[in-house]
């Protein structure tokens, strides 16, 4: 494209005076942007009534990218900058009026080479020289985006009728203004909130859906055809979205009441979204002590609980956003103990809420009864038994009576 460039010369005059001399620089610059990619150009200054001692240094946008180089004869040299090569011509001494021609030539263009450059005459190249005379002049290169623009959430899951933030970000180019976004969705073209920075244009879009179903909403790079006349356009994807009604969640059970040193599990059902992802929740567990399990992780467990593990143990799903439901359940970790006549029982109960009322259920461990004890309840026994064959006798000898 550059070879349809014009490469008119842009003589920028600065008749300025810095020595007796009147060092005057004009330089040679594209009229017209080049593009990234595009052949060689020539950026090219002629030096006039310079002193042969002069040397001359070139920066772009304040950063020098060719060594200082004596302006006193014909010849190449070849730069740090493997693109860069500095060239001198036509150099000419007649008397007081000594003239040069100075090149910068700029192989293969790439957006690096935008900016201004600035072309100095210094009085020699030590590090204190003074600066006789200086130009700026400007190149612009126009260049795409780097790849395809960014889309995010991927993935996601959204309660319908609640808002999901959707993200599109692409890397600039040049012009800034030469590249759009848009979002495609159902043969739509939503409208998104669009930022542009230095490096980057994105476009943000609130995605509300009303019906249950999976979402694919595309985001489009377009290019102004008038720049970039063979450039497609650029897409990405956010999504699959999976657009659900509001989870229902039950945590079972509801209450565990155990002592220390055994294991806890609890489960998380979702009665009408069994995909949706759940996620478990409590600070008072280590990784190693806290696994969840089963299909989007339905269970949870918890090993070797202790008293301080007790606490409130509760199951979220994301409802897109900021949003989710919960659902929670609580952990009681004691030591049930009761003494006498030296005996302990050690209980492991669940207590679960239903629409009966509380259920205690649970394995008891008991040590063995002493003889006391045993005795002790032989003779209540023994007391009933005997009661019981009174009253038999009594109700017996009424009977008789009547008869």
């Amino acid at each position: 494209m550059a070879a349809t460039i014009s490469s008119t010369v842009c003589a920028i005059l600065l008749g300025f005076i810095a020595c007796t001399k009147g060092t005057i620089i004009t330089c040679t610059f594209p009229s017209e942007p080049v593009y990234e990619g595009d052949s060689d150009i020539s950026l090219s200054c002629s030096l006039q009534n310079i002193d042969t001692n002069y040397v001359v240094a070139v920066k772009r946008n304040g950063n020098e990218v060719t060594p200082r180089t004596i302006l006193n004869t014909e010849g190449t040299y070849v730069v740090s900058n493997p693109r860069y090569t500095i060239r001198t011509t036509d150099l000419l001494e007649r008397g007081d009026s000594t003239g040069i021609q100075y090149h910068l030539d700029i192989s293969t263009i790439n957006r690096d080479d935008n900016g201004s450059y600035d072309f100095e005459v210094l009085s020699d190249d030590s590090s204190s020289a003074t600066v006789v005379t200086t130009t700026t002049n400007i190149l612009t290169v126009y260049y795409l985006p780097d790849g395809v623009p960014s889309c995010s959430p991927e993935a996601a899951n959204v309660v319908s009728g609640n808002v999901l933030p959707l993200l599109c970000t692409s890397s600039v180019g040049n012009p800034p203004d030469a590249i759009t976004l848009k979002w495609s969705y159902q043969g739509g073209f939503p409208s998104g909130n669009i930022v542009i920075s230095d490096e980057t244009i994105s476009s943000t879009l609130d995605f509300v859906s009303e019906n249950d179903e999976t979402a694919n909403i595309m985001c489009i790079t377009s290019f102004n055809q008038a720049l970039f006349p063979s450039e497609q356009d650029r897409t990405c994807q956010a999504g699959p979205i999976q657009v659900i009604t509001n989870p229902v969640l039950s945590v079972t059970p509801t209450i565990l009441f155990l002592t220390p040193g055994v294991d806890a599990s609890f489960t998380c059902v979702i009665e009408n979204n069994p995909i949706a992802t759940r996620t478990w929740i409590s600070g008072s567990f280590t990784n190693d002590r806290f696994i969840t399990s089963g299909d989007n992780d339905e269970a949870v467990h918890i090993t070797n609980v202790q008293p301080d593990d007790s606490g409130t143990i509760t199951c979220r799903v994301n409802t897109g956003g900021s949003s989710f439901v919960e659902e929670s359940a609580e952990l009681i970790v004691t030591s049930l103990t009761t003494t006498g006549n030296e005996n302990a029982q050690k209980t492991s109960t669940t207590i679960e809420q239903t629409t009966e009322g509380t259920i205690l259920s649970g394995k008891s461990e008991q040590e063995p009864l002493s003889v006391t004890v045993i005795v002790s309840i032989s003779v209540c026994i023994a007391v009933l038994v005997l009661i019981i064959i009174i009253v038999a006798v009594v109700l017996l000898w009424k009977c008789r009576d009547r008869h």
